[in-house]
């Protein structure tokens, strides 16, 4: 099976540290026009990737597809990696209740809240805490309003979980090659990078509701300084996944893919930044705020040191 091998890799950023190169970040980058095409890359963009959390607004849309209506906040909060706040849980319990349930239905793992504040106030961990739990709320909304079993709707042979593959395949121009579990449990399909960048851009084609539902709530999507958020709060579509992979929308349509081999989220959000500004997708403005508020600070005691250099 083709994977991605350390030779395939391009490398993305570097840390220094009173101008000497400290860590470096290498891995792969995607740049789609509006109907997929490949407009810009760094790296193998045809091996596949685990996308992670960055595909949950596919995952979204489908269940809007099926039928699931939900206010704003509540849409956001399924295609959500949120921190775990109360604001955040309750969005997830208030899913749950519109479709007759409770958290007890929730498969994910138990988890702290994500947010320090959130977990200073909280004892025990709860499945509705888990920053995928809002992900699951909806799968159960869709399942229970579709007819379908809510008991086993993890199952890669579950209609729900069929339905996202072949809207994930068809989008991405691709066969998935590898089927696993993400962290939460649900269904992980592996895409090319190219194929993550293209089934971003043609969910911009198709969606309207979701985008604009998260541009309107970004600290839903995560938490109010997420990297995500930072993006949506300039009007760009954004979500992050782990192990490093992160994706961009802009309004014209054009969707880039990020995937740092480390797994580590620090250079991400400025590396897709970067490719869109190099492109004059966005502005030098803009990038320069997502890069001071996403990029990591190196400091010396009180005093800045040093930071995120960009090899693209």
């Amino acid at each position: 099976m083709a994977q991605l091998e350390f030779e395939d890799l391009a490398p993305l950023a570097r840390l220094a540290r009173a101008g000497l190169n400290e860590s470096f970040h290498l891995g792969v980058a995607a740049l789609v026009d509006k109907t997929g095409k490949l407009i810009d890359s760094l790296g193998d963009v045809s091996k596949p990737i685990y996308p992670r959390s960055a595909i949950k607004p596919i995952q979204a849309f489908v269940m809007q597809e099926l039928g699931l209506r939900l206010t704003g906040e509540e849409l956001v909060i399924t295609m959500a990696s949120h921190a775990g706040t109360e604001a955040h849980v309750d969005l997830v319990n208030s899913v749950l209740v519109r479709a007759g349930m409770d958290e007890s239905s929730l498969l994910c793992p138990v988890a702290f809240p994500g947010n320090p504040e959130a977990r200073s106030r909280v004892v025990k961990k709860t499945r509705s805490q888990m920053n995928c739990s809002g992900k699951h709320a909806g799968f159960l909304a869709t399942a229970q309003l579709s007819g379908w079993s809510t008991h086993d709707y993890l199952e890669l042979d579950h209609p729900l979980q069929q339905q996202i593959l072949h809207k994930l395949e068809l989008w991405a121009g691709e066969k998935v090659s590898v089927s696993t579990q993400d962290g939460c449990g649900a269904p992980l399909f592996a895409i090319s990078t190219h194929g993550l960048a293209k089934a971003m851009a043609n969910f911009a084609q198709a969606d309207l509701v979701l985008m604009n539902a998260a541009k309107s709530n970004p600290w839903v999507i995560g938490d109010y300084e997420s990297p995500d958020a930072v993006f949506l709060e300039h009007g760009i579509m954004a979500k992050i996944g782990a192990e490093g992979v992160f994706i961009a929308i802009t309004d014209s349509g054009h969707s880039v893919a990020v995937k740092i081999a480390d797994g580590s989220h620090r250079a991400a959000p400025a590396v897709a930044a970067k490719l869109l500004v190099n492109r004059k997708l966005i502005s030098a403005s803009v990038f320069q705020d997502i890069f001071e508020k996403t990029a990591p600070k190196v400091m010396g005691g009180d005093s800045k040191t040093g930071g995120l250099v960009l090899d693209l």
